[in-house]
């Protein structure tokens, strides 16, 4: 690949191309991609993404920034196992019959959840009527 001659107004259209987006972490090549995007956009000379990289680390240690770079949600690896993977895997068709029972028995139990809600609020309602009524006759 020839080397590319960076003038400074492409070096202005990269810094411009990398305001929001640094190329470093988790989520670099998806940056890059943004970088990439709107740095073809500003600029009359159009770049690959490889050229970028390598014009990127001449400029900065891009490895360097990518090993500092606080990783938002550290995570650790363990170990487990998914409950009854194997006899879902093994029969999907009965997998999906329990789980249609157990919407059911969902629907059951909040359709009897509901219907107390409504009976305790009717009688809210009528003591509310009650204690209104003899306010009136006083």
């Amino acid at each position: 690949m020839s080397a590319i001659i960076w003038t400074p107004e492409m070096e202005v259209n990269l810094f411009y191309a990398m305001i929001d987006h640094k190329p470093v972490g988790e989520n670099k090549h998806f940056h890059m991609a943004f970088i990439y995007e709107k740095f073809n956009n500003l600029s009359d000379k159009k770049l690959s993404v490889e050229q970028l990289w390598q014009h990127l680390n001449a400029l900065y240690d891009l490895q360097g920034l990518d090993e500092n770079e606080i990783i938002a949600f550290p995570n650790e690896e363990t170990e487990f196992t998914l409950k009854d993977f194997d006899k879902i895997k093994n029969n999907p068709q009965n997998q999906s019959e329990d789980l249609s029972e157990s919407n059911k028995s969902n629907n059951n139990e909040k359709n009897k959840d509901d219907q107390r809600k409504s009976m305790g609020s009717g009688n809210a309602n009528k003591s509310k009527s009650k204690s209104s009524s003899s306010k009136k006759g006083k």
